[in-house]
């Protein structure tokens, strides 16, 4: 199971619809569709009791609350990898001026 199916199906419950949640995704409205076919095959229950307006079946809300959940835990993660990337990035520039300067110093001492 790809965690993008957890977004996309929680795009389609806040938005309430295929077709705009498909526009938000930019996804078209078929493909959304069979990727909630899919994970409701692979989860081997409905989601969708109805879809206009769109209402969820109880396994549905459990996936909607669990992909909430799993899309913050996947933002979280993503974010605390750029600023881990980002310290990286500032320590490499702090070590390359500290050798910058220990040559000028050793050029000065020659």
């Amino acid at each position: 199971m790809q965690a993008d199916v957890f977004r996309e199906f929680a795009t389609l419950v806040v938005h309430g619809s295929f077709s705009s949640a498909a526009s938000e995704l930019h996804v078209s409205q078929p493909t959304l569709s069979r990727h909630i076919s899919a994970l409701e095959k692979e989860l081997r229950t409905e989601l969708i009791a109805a879809t206009n307006p769109l209402r969820l079946t109880p396994a549905g809300t459990i996936v909607f609350k669990a992909s909430t959940q799993v899309n913050d835990v996947l933002q979280s993660m993503y974010r605390k990898l750029k600023d881990e990337a980002q310290t990286r990035s500032e320590t490499f520039r702090i070590d390359a001026r500290a050798i910058a300067s220990f040559r000028t110093a050793l050029l000065y001492a020659i």
